[in-house]
């Protein structure tokens, strides 16, 4: 494990992060090369969370889609890429970015239709404490409403994140995700339904 990934759990990494490199970065895929993998789950009015959105543009396309979704909420747990992305994007009624730790989240029980990560995950993953990346979904699964969608983006395969999933909590599908120009890795997308 390289130094990078002992620290991709802590917030301080992340601020640095930013602080060095602020512009615009999207991990795996952009959303015209995502969205149309996953708009079967996406319904006009839906209550959205972006978690460990960085410094992403996907909630920012997904609110001027033509979805239909004007309530979502894009989160990280460096207040730095907040202040960042707050400062670089008029505000919008609808369209909020907040400071919010996704392994103890302050966000109600049973309030968002979907849930989005990508990338999130895998920056947890690689602390070596599957207790927090298990924190991490055990919120998320508290934070959605029953039928609500957890659409997790990741390099991680079947046989190492499907164990996160307890089967009486999620239905979970799986697909593989298509390779795009600048991304010729294999990526899943994690399609989790709370029961």
């Amino acid at each position: 494990m390289s130094q990078h990934e002992k620290k991709y759990h802590d917030a301080q990494y992340w601020d640095q992060r930013y602080i060095n490199k602020p512009e615009q970065f999207d991990w795996y895929y952009t959303y015209a090369d995502l969205i149309p993998q996953i708009s079967f789950v996406l319904k006009p009015k839906q209550r959205f969370l972006c978690i460990g959105n960085g410094n992403s543009t996907f909630p920012i396309e997904l609110y001027e889609s033509s979805f239909e979704i004007k309530d979502i909420i894009a989160t990280d747990i460096s207040k730095t890429v907040i202040d960042y992305m707050l400062k670089q994007h008029k505000p919008r009624e609808g369209l909020v970015f907040e400071y919010d730790d996704a392994t103890n989240s302050v966000y109600d029980s049973n309030s968002f239709d979907v849930a989005f990560d990508k990338g999130c995950v895998d920056s947890l993953s690689t602390c070596g404490q599957d207790i927090i990346v298990q924190k991490f979904v055990d919120e998320t699964h508290r934070v959605l409403k029953v039928g609500g969608y957890f659409l997790m983006v990741s390099f991680g395969l079947p046989y190492q994140r499907l164990h996160l999933f307890k089967q009486d909590k999620w239905d979970v599908g799986v697909r593989k995700l298509k390779e795009t120009e600048y991304n010729e890795e294999d990526y899943f997308c994690y399609f989790c339904k709370k029961i």
